[in-house]
């Protein structure tokens, strides 16, 4: 028995990196997960905190802001409506002495009255100033702080209608106006602290800053939302702040100088859209919690380490009779079974090694079996059974060999029956196939002799069909001559016509020279009557006319000779064209009979020829015949000897078959 080892550690390995790598996977991705949900639940929560205190801080100090606003327009305003200031009773210092009162009080850097055209006291003109504007149009205004032209410092006015006679909407005389500094407003936002890192600041209805721990910013009016075209990082501060000029609270987490930073905005009410910010460092109230992920994530490391260590240790315990078993179905699979699996457990590996070694067995022993029964089989030994048990899925096996022994038992039975069979009937084949031979050898004597009869009458028709062929020739000559007989008595017929055609025209000229010898005639004689009445002058005109009488009695019996001659011309060619047409008529049917008798004699030339390829057919049949005979004779000689060695080979398997031992049923 060959003893498994764990020479191939590669293959161990492979399935403990499987599992440390599916462990490692399912470890990070669980406590990745755990490690997300409590960050975002941790910064979910803390910014929402971080949330519901910035917008209860920012509201404290809006309130804040709008009452020390609200103090600073009663001052004002009571300004407003005192008496003596309105009053043309009252003299200038009388005025003054009651505004000095109040900017030691208030930290004002200035109070004045104005009259209607904006002049103060001191004849200093604030008519373009915002705050007198809105001031004398009813309203108590506190305007944002405007740097001043060097940009070092900033002041803010704030101003109310001055009443006639100190009584709250009547007249309006011109207004009551303080400048206060500018650091005024910044003032009050210093002293709300939030955290260690949180400001307040405020800002006007433009973006401009009014308030700042760092003065230097209201000082030069420093404004996000402009800022935000060049500056990326305050694009979302610059949001959140225009959002709040227009009425709505805004937070989020805005970036300044670098910066993140918790921020928080709200409008304030009372003014003309100014709008207070509060913001604090992210790293204050987060810290802590990236402090805390931080040591969730070391936590995870080392519990990773640790789940590691004993998957290592687990997976070394698993992998090991794996492999052992893996080995052993590697040998199996190379047809190798003498092997052995020493692991033993009670655990469902123990049990699939138990598995495992029963199977090598049971396999081993049936392919023995099977080999042994082969073995037999080889050498002629077929009543042979099973040895062993063959159980489940071999059950098959063990039925497919006793149906092959069984099947080739009764092949080799019924091949000996066959064998003895084929004996029997190759002798009578050889005796059929012997007298098959003979007949076949008189059937070809007889053959030969009709080959030679058909020849000869083939030879005989072929010379008739020649004859024939001949005789059609000559006959189509013949015919031809004839036709072109006919051709020229046709022609011959048109001449006659042609030439009794002439006569009678000629017969017409005749008439008519007849005629003109008549009229000739009677001339002369007129003439000779003239001649006679002329006397002896007439005389030789009486030779001439006498002359003409008798020239034109001449032509008259010329004439009347011709018209005989001609008539009976006439008459000839009309006996002449009565014969020729009878002749024509004669050739034409010659022409016919000839042509029938040409067509006659064609018919006779094609049954001749048909004759000869019929009889040539004819000796090409008898001498196919004659070879099949001659194969036949060929072959019936062939079967004989074949039948005979047959006999001998039946013989020799009657021998060969004999040598099995079979098993009987």
């Amino acid at each position: 028995m060959k003893k498994i080892s764990t020479e191939n550690k590669e293959n161990q390995k492979s399935i403990k990196k499987q599992i440390l790598i599916i462990t490692i996977c399912i470890l990070l991705v669980s406590l990745s997960l755990v490690t997300l949900i409590f960050s975002v639940t941790s910064i979910t929560t803390t910014t929402a905190t971080v949330e519901e205190m910035f917008g209860e801080i920012t509201t404290t100090a809006a309130r804040a802001v709008e009452n020390r606003l609200v103090a600073t327009k009663s001052v004002i305003q009571e300004l407003g409506t005192t008496n003596r200031l309105s009053s043309a009773d009252s003299t200038l210092e009388s005025k003054k002495e009651i505004l000095n009162s109040k900017i030691e009080k208030f930290g004002f850097l200035e109070l004045s009255v104005t009259d209607k055209s904006g002049v103060d006291l001191d004849g200093k003109s604030i008519a373009e100033e915002e705050a007198f504007k809105r001031a004398f149009a009813g309203e108590t205004f506190v305007d944002h702080p405007v740097p001043t032209e060097d940009g070092t410092a900033s002041t803010m006015y704030i101003a109310a209608p001055l009443w006639k006679g100190g009584i709250y909407d009547t007249e309006i005389l011109g207004v009551v106006y303080g400048v206060l500094d500018g650091i005024y407003l910044s003032n009050i936002t210093n002293h709300i602290q939030i955290g260690k890192t949180g400001k307040v600041y405020m800002i006007n209805e433009h973006g401009d800053t009014i308030a700042n721990t760092d003065q230097n910013q209201v000082n030069t009016a420093s404004n996000s939302m402009t800022g935000a075209a060049t500056n990326k990082d305050l694009k979302k501060l610059a949001a959140m702040e225009e959002s709040a000029v227009n009425g709505t609270p805004a937070f989020g987490i805005s970036y300044y100088d670098g910066n993140a930073q918790f921020t928080q905005l709200v409008p304030l009410e009372g003014t003309d859209g100014w709008a207070l910010g509060a913001y604090v460092d992210k790293s204050e109230f987060l810290g802590a919690i990236d402090l805390t992920i931080v040591i969730c994530i070391g936590v995870s490391v080392l519990a990773l380490a640790m789940a590691i260590f004993i998957m290592i240790r687990f997976a070394t315990r698993l992998t090991r009779p794996i492999m052992e078993m893996e080995e052993a179905l590697g040998e199996i699979a190379k047809g190798n079974y003498e092997v052995s699996v020493d692991y033993q457990s009670e655990d469902e590996i123990g049990k699939m090694a138990d598995s495992l070694r029963v199977m090598i067995k049971t396999t081993k022993d049936i392919i023995e079996d099977a080999a042994r029964g082969l073995d037999e089989m080889a050498n002629g030994n077929f009543d042979i059974s099973p040895q062993v048990e063959y159980t489940g899925a071999w059950e098959k096996m063990e039925t497919a060999i006793v149906g092959i022994i069984v099947s080739l038992s009764n092949t080799i039975n019924t091949i000996l029956t066959s064998a003895n069979k084929v004996n029997t009937n190759a002798e009578q084949v050889f005796g059929s196939s012997k007298a098959l031979s003979e007949g076949a050898t008189d059937q070809a004597s007889a053959v030969e002799e009709l080959q030679a009869t058909v020849t000869d009458i083939s030879g005989e028709v072929d010379h008739n069909a020649q004859n024939s062929k001949e005789a059609n020739q000559m006959a189509q000559i013949v015919g031809n001559e004839i036709k072109r007989s006919n051709e020229q008595m046709q022609t011959m017929v048109t001449a006659m016509e042609d030439i009794s055609n002439s006569s009678k025209q000629i017969k017409n000229i005749i008439q008519a020279i007849e005629e003109i010898a008549s009229q000739t005639n009677l001339l002369s004689l007129n003439a000779s009557i003239e001649a006679a009445r002329a006397g002896d002058m007439g005389k030789g005109f009486a030779v001439v006319a006498n002359e003409v009488g008798n020239l034109a009695k001449e032509s008259t019996e010329a004439v009347k000779t011709s018209e005989e001659l001609i008539q009976e011309s006439v008459q000839a060619v009309e006996r002449g064209m009565k014969i020729v047409e009878d002749t024509a008529a004669q050739l034409l049917q010659s022409a016919q009979k000839a042509e029938e008798l040409s067509h006659h004699i064609e018919d006779i030339t094609s049954a001749s020829v048909r004759q000869a390829e019929a009889l040539d057919q004819a000796t090409r049949g008898v001498e196919q015949i004659s070879c099949v005979i001659q194969e036949n004779t060929a072959m019936a000689e062939e079967s004989s000897a074949s039948a005979e060695m047959l006999s001998g080979e039946a013989q020799t398997l009657n021998e060969l078959v004999g040598t099995f031992k079979t098993k009987h049923i």
